[in-house]
């Protein structure tokens, strides 16, 4: 019996040394990962994105004075007429800053005797002109989108008003408006304005 059990006891000791043992694998952690090179496909692409009527033809130059603007809208005629709205305010805005330019340099250059009624008659004459020149306002192009998840429309406009065209309709709107002694008080002079007119046009040129 003893030695029965001394061979079960023995059998028992080879069967456990020769099972085999677990080996435990490191699994790689996120720090031990290399970082694989994006795929092209994968890769962001920047797209230009460019305004229409945005070469030389649509902004200003020595013949012309231009405006580009964009309105939106859900109805498509009120796009094109919000962007003509908002285009026709920008190019009066740039017209109205060259007259006050003007008449600065004329009052300062002429014997005026009330620089500021003279410059506020100008502007005045101006704005008058400009209304009137809008109304009736060349375009020289207009584009129109409609954005396929909201329905909106975006119209762009430009317009463009003749320089030397306009000089010659303010001059001759302030001929025509001054009377005798405003034009004496002012020291009005209308080839003398044309002048000053140029010379601030070429001003801005540089």
């Amino acid at each position: 019996m003893k030695q029965q059990i001394i061979i079960l006891i023995v059998l028992i000791g080879f069967w456990s040394c020769s099972s085999p043992q677990k080996v435990e694998v490191n699994k790689p952690t996120n720090e031990s990962k290399v970082e694989q090179p994006k795929k092209e496909e994968d890769i962001e692409e920047e797209v230009e994105v460019r305004r229409p009527f945005s070469g030389p033809k649509y902004q200003n130059d020595s013949e012309y004075f231009r405006a580009v603007e964009s309105g939106e809208s859900e109805n498509l005629t009120f796009s094109s007429e919000k962007a003509l709205l908002i285009t026709k305010r920008k190019i009066s805005a740039n017209i109205q800053s060259l007259i006050k330019s003007v008449s600065d340099r004329y009052a300062q250059e002429r014997q005026v005797s009330d620089r500021n009624q003279f410059k506020e008659k100008v502007e005045n004459l101006t704005r008058e002109v400009v209304e009137q020149k809008l109304s009736h306002i060349n375009v020289i192009g207009e584009k129109t989108y409609k954005n396929k998840k909201t329905k909106i429309y975006k119209t762009w406009v430009a317009i463009e008003i003749p320089k030397q065209e306009l000089k010659k309709e303010i001059a001759n709107k302030m001929e025509d408006k001054f009377t005798a002694d405003e034009k004496k008080e002012m020291d009005y002079d209308k080839e003398k304005f044309e002048e000053t007119f140029d010379k601030e046009l070429e001003k801005q040129k540089n």
